[in-house]
């Protein structure tokens, strides 16, 4: 009889032992996805604080001082040669221009370059982004 009580003893423990570690399993996986998923908002909420000054031009009407301060602000480190990763494309009654550079920037501010921009003028920004969500280009069309 006594036999029997530690087999029965034996196997109560053997079944605990079982259920502890697959609830131990189950919260690994479940802190795991919590992890994952706590990594992703982390990453969303950094992009969008990396790009809350470009985001402020989006589908908004803006003076061409706006244009011209913005478009200073984020061209002006790229030297000739080089290729900022988010160009600037300005169109106005005069042309389309497109600025990847700090090359032509002070000819925005002359007002008798062609790619001058009237800081009194209205414009439609656009942010345009590529198939990743990767903003490549800010537009703005004189209205």
């Amino acid at each position: 009889m006594e036999s029997a009580i530690k087999g029965l003893l034996m196997a109560a423990g053997v079944v605990l032992t079982c259920i502890v570690i697959g609830i131990g399993f189950y919260m690994a996986r479940e802190a795991k996805s919590t992890a994952m998923s706590s990594a992703e908002s982390l990453s969303d909420f950094k992009r969008e604080i990396s790009e809350k000054d470009i985001n402020r031009f989006d589908d908004r009407e803006v003076t061409g001082s706006d244009v011209v301060n913005f478009t200073r602000k984020e061209l002006r480190k790229y030297k000739s040669g080089q290729e900022a990763p988010v160009t600037v494309k300005i169109s106005t009654s005069s042309g389309n221009y497109t600025y990847e550079n700090n090359t032509t920037l002070k000819e925005l501010r002359e007002i008798t370059s062609v790619r001058y921009v009237n800081p009194l003028a209205m414009f439609q920004g656009k942010v345009v982004r590529d198939d990743n969500d990767v903003i490549i280009r800010v537009e703005f069309t004189q209205k």
